[in-house]
């Protein structure tokens, strides 16, 4: 493996410690770049995905930035939604889920270009 998965990898955990999306931005980066194949992809970004995570949960409670009651009613959810997701990929063909995957993330840039947030309604809300 060369030098520059690892650097994407630290990058993309750094990303996603911080919330920007940096798990989208490893599995797009692995699957141009890389000769994994799409299952192993998943697995790697599962993988770092985790322990990042767990990190992330205790670095914002030491600032008291998590709101216990929303992780208490996301938790269930996520991992209902994660086991769904895993049965249905079992009987769905993996080139629906890249051209899915593709879709997605042009329809995020598009909207991201197009439409950004406005900021003043943002800190409107936030007073």
């Amino acid at each position: 493996m060369s030098w520059w998965i690892y650097l994407a990898v630290f990058l993309t955990s750094v990303f996603s410690a911080m919330g920007v999306g940096g798990g989208t931005l490893l599995l797009a980066v692995l699957a141009l770049f890389s000769d994994f194949s799409g299952p192993d992809i998943r697995f790697l970004n599962l993988f770092l995905f985790l322990p990042v995570a767990l990190l992330s949960l205790l670095l914002h409670a030491k600032g008291k930035l998590v709101e216990w009651r929303a992780v208490l009613c996301a938790l269930p959810t996520g991992v209902l939604g994660a086991v769904l997701g895993l049965t249905i990929s079992q009987y769905v063909p993996p080139d629906f889920f890249r051209m899915l995957f593709a879709f997605f993330l042009l329809a995020v840039g598009i909207k991201e270009l197009f439409f950004p947030p406005d900021r003043k309604k943002a800190k409107e809300k936030e007073k």
